[in-house]
């Protein structure tokens, strides 16, 4: 058990026995317990702490008892509530059933009479409590529970005693109260005098998601979500299901009025009309259907949202790390939707570009007639193709936005095109393999460019005339004795002779931070370590770019001085990240910060056809997941907020248990007794191996820490004797070692002055396949772990392979390959032992754009009985967020 768990254990000893966490929401933890004087389950639920010391003892137990004095048959009761060693917890009935919540996520839609039925249900429970001056405040599928059928409202009382502690010290912790999707207008805006039309309203988008399959109002962040339950009507239920009677389409859409007098004026008023077919249908043909053009943001907002709709917009959306300075300053997030005759391409390059006023956006787009450059001015609604664009890729505007420069992937050449019209202007003809590019005050255009063959990821940086005239000169060329062997994704700085460049390393898809380049002298130096990558300078003084798992950060820099001067601030955790590891925002000279949402990944079982069928119930930044020796369990990390524990997900009890809590615990693996699990974590400076029971007991133990090496866990051998981890040394790269589980010693397995790293061991332990860029590009080979070291080794790749993993025979060799115009894909060779070790075959298995990939291991597993894999499955793109106010946001976290 966990330290917290087992002081809970300890606290509420005399009264109930814990036995096991439940699962964990925004609010609080729910345990498993046994009540001691009445022999019988409980749920025990915990207020998280940051909220247990906002709300207090004294407010919460007073607040609470109001959910004593509820009793209905629909509401479930409260047992007991109290503080012990600093919890403040309550305990409720342990319903032996499912949530509502899971009975959707299972069957998506409901029946018509089972919708009508738990509406009505709910509705008298509300009705009940609603006369007992009590309102609930965050009805939602989570809080309604079915017990054998019939539903229970739960959570009364944490509702009120949370709201009962002020909006503003609740906002101040990250935390909200009711969740977006079933907020009424009223409670969006933060009025503080809500009534029990606020609940009515939420149980209208309960009943409406029941029928529909989606909520009233859907969104990729929560503020786009507030946008449109405050400025958009729902789509009319018949649109989507034909089947639903007018008078219960007529009651739901009553039921999700904007203003609350509108609505019904009791929830039995509302259950009635969901009944009663002779009821009013009158006005069903009111709500709304807005296309795509109409859900954009645009500058006019109306003046009746006022401040306050703002303020929730930066108070929910504005979840900031590094909580220092001034807790009111919240970022404010819009988004912005592309049109579907305009879709967005994801491509691999730099998508958006916004003009240096902030006023246009220009984005790449793919439909019918291939791929091109749309216009969308961000104060209008109004998207247009700009002609003269057949091809076009990685868009940037000139300092004066006069001039928008691409790629034209046709003529393989760096084109400009005067005000978005006109026919386009070669500025270089050769322009093979494209990086990204950069336009400088100084009237050059720098942009990256790699060799010949598409398949190359390095280069050097170049810079060009941006008139087109004189050749491409050579600014910054690969420098791999400092393991750098190309340079990506450039931005100016504002003196026109340096930009900020995206180092690659010379392992396949291994950045190596971000460097300011001199355009002069071609000298260049490292400003933000790895996994930093495509940074963007903004006047306010900051450096924006992406860290790990897609979040976007930003960064106080000296220009002058060319050096970073603050701590990183976390602007989103949703930045879309390309197959090749682009991350997809663009920023204006004003502060408008535009990027496109991505959400987050799922942990999935993945056949031989490459169907994915996510396990996890959860969308989360998932990481390196393996199968237990017997296939039923799945180690993973996640990462959130800026940290990254350790997960166990069960597959055949379907739960998700959180197994290490230091904030920096990730790369797990399985000892191959599955008792215990081995995993990496920095917690002493220096990246190490560590160790802990699988089921949460004991405290974590210390394998392995080298100096002056990251180290990381690999794989156990089959007799649990030995590991091979992979080591970061700073003198050599990437190198595999042998670790000797008795007494943690260490020997070299493969240590060469390349990076050898992505190692798998074949079931039977005789054969290791590991990744070596010897040869210049990352490619997959196999020797003897058996047999003497320097017995020689096979290549199993053909033009680049990385993720090796062995199938349970080792007969078959997985990797992931780049692959051809389609994009990266599963590669499965086929290999024989006899005579010696040689390939038979190899086949595409499917393609692998969609998989996250994550060096230098594989990023995912085979099933222990080979029926398939393990992988964490890319979260859709979405639409364009538009944040306007980060620069005052990151002065007042870093207090600059």
């Amino acid at each position: 058990m966990t330290d917290i768990t087992d002081r809970l254990k300890t606290a509420l000893a005399d009264r109930y026995a814990i036995q096991e966490e439940l699962g964990a929401g925004g609010m609080a933890t729910v345990y498993l317990a046994e009540d001691l004087k009445h022999h019988r389950k409980v749920a025990v639920k915990v207020l998280r702490p940051e909220l247990a010391e906002i709300v207090g003892a004294e407010r919460f137990l007073k607040e609470i008892e109001v959910t004593a004095n509820l009793q209905h048959p629909h509401i479930l009761p409260l047992f007991d509530s109290g503080e012990a060693d600093s919890f403040l917890f309550y305990v409720m009935p342990y319903v032996e059933g499912e949530s509502l919540r899971e009975k959707l996520n299972r069957e998506k839609q409901l029946s018509i009479k089972e919708s009508v039925d738990i509406t009505s249900a709910v509705a008298s429970a509300l009705d009940y409590a609603h006369r007992q001056d009590v309102i609930h405040r965050d009805i939602k599928p989570e809080n309604i529970l079915l017990h054998d059928g019939q539903p229970v409202v739960a959570d009364f009382g944490i509702a009120l005693a949370v709201s009962a502690a002020g909006a503003a010290r609740l906002t101040a912790t990250g935390l909200s109260l009711g969740t977006p999707h079933y907020m009424s207008p009223e409670q969006a805006t933060a009025d503080q005098n809500l009534t029990g039309r606020s609940d009515i309203y939420a149980l209208g988008c309960v009943a409406y998601e029941m029928l529909a399959g989606d909520p009233p109002h859907r969104g990729g962040t929560a503020q786009a979500i507030i946008a449109r339950i405050v400025t958009e009507e729902p789509r009319l239920l018949r649109t989507q299901r034909k089947a639903v009677p007018p008078h219960v389409e007529s009651a739901i859409h009553r039921a999700l009025e904007k203003l609350p007098a509108d609505r019904f004026a009791s929830a039995a008023a509302f259950a009635e009309a969901l009944t009663n077919p002779a009821g009013d249908v009158a006005g069903i043909g009111r709500p709304v259907v807005l296309g795509p053009k109409a859900r954009g943001w645009h500058l006019g907002w109306p003046a009746a949202l006022g401040a306050a709709f703002l303020l929730v917009i930066g108070a929910l959306a504005g979840r900031v790390s590094a909580p220092t300075g001034n807790a009111g300053a919240s970022l404010m997030r819009l988004e912005l939707n592309a049109s579907e005759a305009e879709p967005i391409s994801f491509s691999t390059g730099p998508i958006p570009a916004v003009s240096p006023d902030g006023r246009l956006l220009v984005y790449v787009s793919g439909s019918g007639d291939g791929q091109h450059l749309v216009l969308r001015p961000l104060e209008s609604q109004v998207m247009s193709r700009i002609a003269g664009t057949p091809g076009a890729g990685s868009p940037f505007f000139s300092p004066d936005g006069e001039w928008i420069g691409f790629f034209d992937t046709r003529g393989i050449r760096l084109v400009r095109l005067s005000g978005g019209a006109g026919a386009p202007e070669s500025v270089a003809e050769d322009a093979s393999n494209f990086r990204g590019a950069t336009w400088t005050p100084a009237g050059e255009i720098v942009f990256g460019r790699s060799g010949p063959v598409w398949q190359e990821r390095a280069g050097p940086l170049w810079a060009v005339a941006a008139d087109g005239s004189g050749e491409p000169r050579l600014v910054a060329a690969p420098d791999t004795a400092r393991g750098v062997s190309g340079f990506w994704l450039p931005d100016a700085l504002p003196d026109g002779r340096h930009v900020v460049a995206t180092l690659l390393g010379a392992t396949l898809g291994r950045w190596e931070g971000i460097a300011v380049v001199n355009l002069e002298s071609g000298e260049w130096h490292v400003v933000l370590p790895p996994p930093a990558v495509g940074a963007r300078y903004d006047p306010s003084g900051h450096l924006i770019y992406a860290g790990a798992g897609g979040t976007l950060q930003a960064v106080s820099f000296d220009a002058r001085r060319l050096e970073v001067t603050g701590p990183p601030v976390t602007l989103a955790e949703d930045v879309h990240i390309s197959s090749w590891g682009v991350p997809q925002f663009a920023i204006s000279r004003q502060g408008t910060l535009v990027y496109i949402g991505q959400q987050p990944h799922q942990l999935a079982l993945v056949d031989h056809n490459g169907t994915a069928r996510p396990i996890a119930g959860v969308s989360r930044i998932f990481h390196h997941p393996r199968f237990s020796p017997s296939g039923r369990r799945v180690v993973v990390d996640i990462a959130y907020e800026g940290s990254r524990d350790v997960w166990i997900q069960d597959l055949d009890q379907g739960t998700l248990t959180r197994l290490t809590f230091e904030g920096d615990a990730n790369d797990p693996i399985w000892t191959p007794d599955g008792r215990r699990i081995t995993y990496a974590s920095a917690r002493s400076g220096t990246r190490g191996i560590y160790e802990t029971n699988a089921d949460g007991s004991g405290t974590p133990e210390s394998l392995l820490t080298v100096a002056g090496s990251n180290t990381t866990a690999g794989l156990w051998t089959p007799d649990g004797d030995r590991m091979i981890a992979i080591a970061d040394v700073q003198s050599s790269g990437l190198d595999l070692m042998i670790v000797h589980g008795d007494d943690t010693s260490r020997e070299p397995l493969v240590a060469t002055p390349f990076d050898d790293a992505h190692p798998g061991l074949s079931r039977d332990g005789r054969w290791l396949a590991y990744v070596s860029d010897e040869s210049g590009q990352s490619e997959v080979f196999v020797r003897s772990f058996v047999s003497p070291v320097g017995r020689g080794r096979t290549q199993v790749s053909i033009q680049g392979g990385t993720e090796p993993v062995w199938g349970p025979l080792g007969r078959k060799l997985y990797y992931r390959a780049p692959g051809g115009l389609e994009g990266p894909e599963f590669v499965v060779a086929e290999v024989e032992y006899d005579p010696t070790f040689r390939v038979v075959s190899r086949a595409r298995l499917f393609g692998a754009a969609q998989f996250v990939t994550a060096p230098p291991h594989a990023n995912y597993d085979v099933a222990p009985d080979g029926s398939g894999f393990v992988m964490v499955r890319l979260g859709r793109a979405r639409g364009f967020q538009v944040v306007l106010n980060w620069p005052a946001v990151v002065r007042a976290k870093v207090g600059n």
